[in-house]
Order: C-alpha cells, then structure tokens, then sequence
C-alpha cells in the first residue's frame, strides 16, 4: 500500500464529489436560505443580538420526543430533517455509481480493496464537513444581507467551548449516519440506504432512544439548552466510536465479496 495510491484516489473521490454534486450544491444553498429565514422569525421574537452560531444551533434545534410534547401532537422539525437527510442523499451518489461498477480500474489500481474503502470513506467525511461549511457561510451571508452585524459568537450559548462541542453535533451524526448508509448501500443498494436514512431520521424524531446517538444530532435534547438533558461530550465520543467501527466493519466486508458487483436498484452515472 503506498501512499501515492491513496493520496492520488482520495484526490480523485473528493473531485468527483463535487464534479457529480455542483447542481446539488445550489440546492443546499438554497435550502440554508430558507432555513436562516425561518430562524430568523424565530430569533428575531427574543430581540437580542445573535450570532451566527445562534442560527445554527436554531436550524439543528429539532424538537423534544412525542412523549413529551405539551399538546399531545407529534410534528417533524422539517428543518433538521430535510438538511440531514439532504447531506445524507448527496453523499451516497457518488459512492453508489463507484460500486455500479464504474471503478474497476480504480480499485485494481489501489492495490488494496481496504485502501480504496477507506478513500471512500474519508471523501465522505470531507463532503459532509464541506455542506455544514457551506452552511455556515450561507448564514453569515444572510446575517450580511439582512444588515445585521456579522459575527460567530453565541447568544443562546455564551461558553465558546461548550457552543462548539454543541454545534459538532448534528455534524457528527451527519457523517455516521452517512457511514452507516454507505454500509447498507454496499449491502444492497443505494434505494435501500435511502430508506434506512428516513426511517431513522423520523425514529430519533418521535422518539429518545437511550444511547442512541441521533439523540445527540436534535440540540434542544442537549443538557447545555435543556437542564437535565443530554451531556454533549459523551455524545461526541459514541459518534467518533461509530464512525471507526462502521469503518472497520465496512471494511472488512468488502475483503470479502465480489470487486464492485452490479446490483438491481444502484444508481447509473449520467
């Protein structure tokens, strides 16, 4: 396994990343637009000066399980959902037309099936860091155009260390739950991992599962804006710990099976 190998593949998935997702792009620009607007109606009600860190933690807010709803009726924070799953959805094209078949060369290329995975996975990670900083440059940008003063830090939570572990964590989850439905698109297909994506999405909505870690992903359920809620710096480490044993997993599946089998329901490259 050398060095140039991955270097030269990982170049290659990042590129290709953004080659297959540029139109997407303006989409997620345009969905953190209409998230800021929405966040703003809400944060301009409190009459304070906000940051836009405040706008993030506002657009990933989510909402409390149904159990504990005041009005006794469950409504999905659209909001948090459709920018997650919206990440999820752009970071599963790419690697689901490589496993269509379209890499082949690539992957004998790479000499090593678990040094193309782990390509595969780190560009992952890199596309999911780029969307939640395209993100945050689309809220600054509307903090600029709306003629307010354009600064980071928070109102909502004035500790700076405790705002940014709070703020990693609808990353984190983004890109564990991106791993894991890279694994279910390895399994079976890219439709399939779409699905678990939703399921999921909608099961950390309605419900608080004990040690799960979409818990982590809804900020309101965090103990830094709800007393007695969730710690954040567990939460951080359980993400890190799924994300290295989805990895391995991931990895040591592939050793095992067919090199980039074609299966019914993939995607085709355009």
């Amino acid at each position: 396994m050398k060095d140039s190998n991955f270097w030269h593949l990982f170049r290659r998935d990042v590129q290709n990343y953004f080659r297959i997702n540029r139109f997407l792009i303006l989409i997620a620009i345009g969905l953190f637009l209409i998230g800021a607007m929405t966040a703003d109606s809400q944060l301009s009600t409190q009459g304070s000066k906000y940051g836009v860190t405040d706008y993030f933690i506002m657009l990933f807010r989510g909402s409390y399980p149904f159990s504990e709803t005041q009005n006794g009726m469950f409504e999905l924070p659209l909001t948090w959902f459709i920018l997650i799953y919206f990440c999820v959805y752009t970071a599963l094209i790419y690697p689901a037309q490589e496993q269509n078949g379209i890499s082949s060369p690539y992957l004998v290329r790479a000499k090593s099936r678990t040094l193309w995975w782990l390509c595969k996975c780190f560009s992952l990670v890199v596309w999911v860091a780029f969307y939640f900083f395209l993100g945050l440059a689309c809220l600054l940008g509307f903090m600029i155009f709306s003629g307010y003063p354009p600064y980071f830090s928070s109102t909502l939570v004035p500790d700076q260390t405790a705002c940014a572990a709070l703020c990693g964590l609808p990353i984190l989850f983004t890109a564990l739950l991106a791993s894991f439905c890279l694994c279910c698109c390895m399994l079976f297909n890219f439709w399939i991992a779409q699905a678990a994506a939703v399921v999921i999405l909608i099961l950390i909505a309605f419900v608080q599962i004990p040690y799960f870690p979409g818990n982590y992903s809804m900020l309101i359920r965090c103990r830094i804006l709800t007393p007695g809620g969730l710690k954040e710096s567990p939460g951080i480490l359980l993400h890190v710990i799924l994300i290295a044993l989805l990895w391995a997993a991931g990895s040591l599946y592939f050793q095992k099976t067919d090199i980039l089998p074609k299966k019914k329901g993939d995607i085709n490259e355009n």
